[in-house]
């Protein structure tokens, strides 16, 4: 069954605020935090993963910034979070231009609150289920412009867009809009985790806007198609962060890849 539509309802957790719960947020209502715990009852450690996939991104968003990269788009944004992209970015390059996407709508007016005011920040209620919606809508805004180069970000987002709605396709459609030189950025809970974990965790989020799904490393290596991966691959993030980082029951898998071709 499809993730339910966007909307707002308090007693159905979503994936972005039960990920603030576990970040130490408060944005967060019951259901979410209820969510959480349960996670968290199954697996402590899921906390450190949700660390180190927030260090993931920083990361990311510095290398790609590094590299020259002064447009990003994180997908799948979530509540605001320090340190966030666009300072991360701005650190590097402060003209760089950000925009945080999101299809929950308490995400988006988080967003849209802390950043309205900001040059060059901007925040678009969007599913990444249709990513030809927010492709439009970055285009059409002049929010991003497509024929420079981008840092697509897409951090534990595809979990959540079901085999049904394919998000193979969705990834690929994201990778045609990028012009040569572009970064592409995604984290994927692994088939790989604690079978208890998964068992539990798919069973407490059935049916919810936070319902998750886990894929093999293969199938996450096919976001990436036609992209070359920098450097360590496709691995478990904590092999992106530092050596000798422990495992967690929950196995996230991230990779950088670049769009070849020239940079004009």
């Amino acid at each position: 069954m499809s993730r339910p539509p966007m909307g707002f309802d308090p007693h159905n957790p979503t994936s972005a605020r039960v990920l603030n719960y576990l970040q130490g947020g408060k944005d967060g209502f019951t259901a979410d935090k209820d969510l959480g715990e349960q996670i968290l009852s199954v697996a402590p450690d899921t906390m450190a993963m949700v660390w180190f996939s927030r260090q993931f991104l920083i990361g990311a968003v510095r290398m790609a910034a590094e590299a020259g990269i002064r447009q990003f788009v994180d997908l799948g944004a979530g509540m605001p979070m320090e340190p966030t992209v666009h300072e991360t970015a701005r650190s590097i390059h402060p003209d760089a231009r950000v925009v945080y996407v999101d299809y929950d709508p308490v995400v988006f007016a988080h967003c849209n609150a802390l950043y309205a005011g900001t040059p060059g920040v901007g925040a678009l209620l969007g599913d990444v289920r249709r990513p030809g919606e927010i492709l439009d809508e970055l285009r059409d805004q002049s929010l991003i412009d497509p024929r420079e180069p981008v840092a697509m970000l897409l951090i534990g987002v595809l979990p959540f867009v079901h085999d049904e709605d394919d998000p193979t396709a969705a990834a690929a459609r994201i990778r045609d809009w990028m012009a040569p030189g572009s970064y592409f950025a995604v984290t994927h809970s692994s088939s790989t985790s604690d079978p208890k974990f998964v068992e539990q965790v798919l069973a407490a989020t059935k049916l919810t806007a936070a319902e998750i799904t886990f894929r093999s490393p293969e199938q996450i290596s096919a976001f990436f198609d036609g992209f070359d991966l920098l450097k360590p691959g496709l691995v478990p993030i904590q092999q992106w962060l530092a050596p000798d980082l422990p495992e967690t029951g929950l196995v996230t898998y991230g990779a950088i890849g670049r769009k070849p071709g020239a940079v004009d």
